[in-house]
């Protein structure tokens, strides 16, 4: 086997363990919290993950003879569980989006059965998968808009929620409240689109 051969090797059977083991561990769950969309991001770097691409990149190494194997693996074991935990982000990020949209549906729907908003808020609490990430956020909606008024309610899930379309989903829902807004089934569609 010639060098270039066994390096090309080292290193697919190398990405494959890497695979492997992240395939392992990306089942824990990650929950989310409005604390992390504000703050920048930063490399962690994951001892596992190093250990594992520099072993690999070791053992490619001493049997080709390409010491800047070792560096490559290295450089790998860095920076390959970021990218993993970036993508998981932007995964979670779009399962948020889409159950606010669901939600939004929801409570458009609910509208024309329920005798306001409030009630509206309240069942489509109640229809929320308990898979949805949204459904803590929706469920102290609800009880806080029964207790401390539909306003205050509003305020805090926009604020929890740290995001412009809940946000503007909060204020629609509050101008409607305070006095009757004849677009507002529109303005939801024009939301959860």
């Amino acid at each position: 086997m010639t060098p270039l051969l066994g390096a090309f090797t080292g290193a697919l059977i190398g990405t494959g363990m890497f695979v492997v083991f992240l395939g392992a561990h990306s089942s824990e769950a990650v929950s989310y919290s409005p604390q992390h969309a504000t703050k920048p991001r930063q490399v962690q770097v994951n001892v596992r993950a190093l250990i594992v691409c520099a072993l690999t990149g070791g053992v490619v190494a001493v049997l080709t003879g390409w010491w800047s194997v070792l560096v490559l693996a290295g450089i790998g074991g860095v920076l390959l569980p970021a990218m993993h935990a970036e993508r998981q982000g932007q995964i979670r990020d779009r399962r948020r989006v889409s159950a606010v949209a669901s939600w939004v549906e929801t409570v458009r729907d609910l509208l024309s059965a329920a005798s306001g908003i409030e009630e509206a808020i309240a069942r489509s609490a109640q229809t929320l998968p308990v898979t949805s990430p949204i459904r803590t956020e929706v469920t102290a909606l609800a009880s806080t808009a029964s207790v401390g008024g539909l306003r205050a309610g509003l305020r805090r899930f926009g604020e929890t929620m740290a995001d412009p379309t809940v946000d503007y989903i909060a204020a629609t829902l509050v101008i409607a409240s305070e006095r009757s807004s004849g677009v507002l089934h529109e303005q939801l569609s024009e939301a959860a689109e």
